[in-house]
């Protein structure tokens, strides 16, 4: 069984007194009148200059945190490779021996424990009966990208 069509009610008559209101008029020759207009348009100076200031407060905010990690992370940085009597010029100075070989292991992802797979990685080089130095000068490769970041 089929719907029939729906039509629309006819249009009530506009009344003269309606056409003839002083207010009909200064609406029409509007050309932008009210009913084609949002309900409420906020003014710029009411909403987006507060905004805008809390926005570019936080922008600058962040940028410092973040300058100040860096400076901190880099000072920290210099600190533990440049020292005089580091670990790191012993690491650099000692060669891989040619038969060395990296061990057998899961690459470390940054998915599970992080002690489990250094304790793994250590008692593998341990076997081989390894020195310090090498062994730091191994582990890197034993890392995933997402790891090493």
């Amino acid at each position: 069984m089929e719907t029939p069509p729906t039509v629309a009610p006819p249009l009530a008559p506009i009344s003269l007194a309606l056409l003839s209101a002083p207010h009909f008029h200064s609406l029409t020759s509007d050309p932008n009148p009210y009913w084609r207009q949002p309900f409420w348009v906020p003014t710029p100076t009411l909403v987006d200059t507060p905004v805008l200031s809390l926005e570019q407060r936080l922008e600058d905010m962040m940028s410092r945190k973040i300058a100040e990690a860096m400076s901190k992370k880099s000072s920290m940085l210099q600190f533990m490779v440049l020292e005089e009597d580091s670990f790191f010029l012993e690491v650099m100075a000692v060669p891989l021996p040619q038969d060395f070989k990296q061990p057998k292991m899961e690459k470390y992802d940054g998915s599970f424990d992080h002690v489990d797979n250094l304790k793994a990685f250590v008692d593998l080089m341990r076997l081989r009966d390894t020195s310090d130095a090498i062994m730091c000068s191994a582990f890197s490769p034993t890392l995933r990208r997402e790891a090493r970041d």
